[in-house]
């Protein structure tokens, strides 16, 4: 089993590298399954084992990047909230992703698009990226309740949710052309810093001046 494991693995690898290379030279109209899978190497068929579309494709293959993104930034997360505000903690994450959407705007308007509509293993993936960021940023709220810095009567997942309903209607606005990613950046920033003085106690500390202009 470890072996069959391992070898799927690296099928789903060599699948997701060529749907990547191909996706940025072709664009995504431009590049079709059978081509995908005659540069990964397998046939034809068996794309569709790992991804039943090409918008599966473009899911796995951004899964993969916000993936390592959330990884690298739950690496520095710690210092980030110690030293700085909780929106400096999700700004630190939602910067990350922002940059690995940036990669490939494009690419990213096909998935962002998906989003809603996806089932199965899909959306599964998904779903785990987005209790990986929950956690993270729940354990934050708790920790700054404790310390008496929020409201108490705040249920942390609510002010996870509606932090995160900031950042996909800031990237949706970016990716949509309203605004350029620099814009998008910014009102996150000013939206998510009211959001957070709607929590925040009489006790609170003010923010140190260094902080001010964070992330």
């Amino acid at each position: 089993m470890a072996v069959r494991e391992r070898k799927a693995e690296q099928t789903r690898a060599r699948i997701v590298a060529a749907a990547s290379a191909l996706f940025a030279r072709d664009g995504f109209e431009g590049t079709s399954t059978r081509s995908i899978a005659t540069a990964a190497g397998v046939a034809h068929g068996t794309i569709f084992r790992y991804a039943p579309s090409k918008e599966d494709l473009v899911e796995m293959l951004f899964a993969d990047r916000i993936g390592a993104a959330l990884r690298d930034a739950v690496a520095s997360a710690d210092a980030v909230a110690s030293r700085g505000s909780f929106t400096d903690l999700a700004m630190h994450f939602y910067g990350a992703f922002f940059d690995a959407y940036a990669d490939d705007a494009d690419l990213a308007r096909v998935l962002v698009k998906e989003l809603p509509f996806l089932r199965g293993a899909p959306q599964e993936r998904q779903q785990l990226l987005t209790a990986l960021l929950f956690v993270h940023l729940g354990a934050d709220v708790e920790a700054r309740q404790q310390r008496g810095e929020f409201d108490g009567d705040v249920a942390p997942m609510v002010l996870v949710s509606a932090s995160f309903a900031l950042y996909f209607s800031a990237l949706v606005a970016w990716l949509s052309a309203h605004v350029d990613k620099a814009g998008a950046h910014e009102l996150l920033l000013a939206q998510h810093r009211l959001l957070e003085r709607g929590v925040m106690t009489t006790a609170s500390p003010p923010t140190p001046p260094d902080q001010q202009g964070a992330p």
